[in-house]
């Protein structure tokens, strides 16, 4: 990527192998499978990195919807339904809190991800 002087440099995060496999989410609540979508991921992905960098840090990791969607090149729905299939699933626990500006909640993840690849021969699962 070319990138002017003046321009900043992007950040980067790692992206796991078996989250860019997976085709499902597998519910730590009931055992059910739900699909995911490379949207998704991308949301995952972002919202893991911060939380592990806040935590890293001795900080809680907060967020608004519009800016994880910014930054996934995504929308605030998307931003929404994912993290709403986390907290269901039972992963992520979710806790409003109002900001100066706007809203901004807190994401814990709370179990290790169980995600796999469903297909006509049967399920491959990963524990992330």
């Amino acid at each position: 990527m070319k990138q002017n002087k003046s321009d900043n440099p992007d950040s980067y995060f790692p992206t796991y192998h078996s989250v860019l496999k997976a085709t499902h989410i597998k519910s730590a609540v009931d055992g059910s499978y739900h699909k995911i979508t490379d949207g998704q991921k991308a949301i995952f992905h972002y919202i893991l990195d911060r939380y592990k960098f806040f935590k890293s840090q001795g900080n809680s990791y907060y967020d608004n919807q519009e800016d994880i969607a910014e930054a996934c090149a995504s929308v605030r729905r998307s931003v929404f339904t994912t993290i709403k299939l986390l907290e269901s699933c039972g992963y992520l626990r979710i806790k409003a809190k109002m900001g100066a500006q706007h809203k901004s909640n807190s994401y814990v993840f709370i179990g290790e991800l169980t995600l796999a690849v469903l297909d006509k021969s049967g399920a491959k699962s990963y524990v992330f």
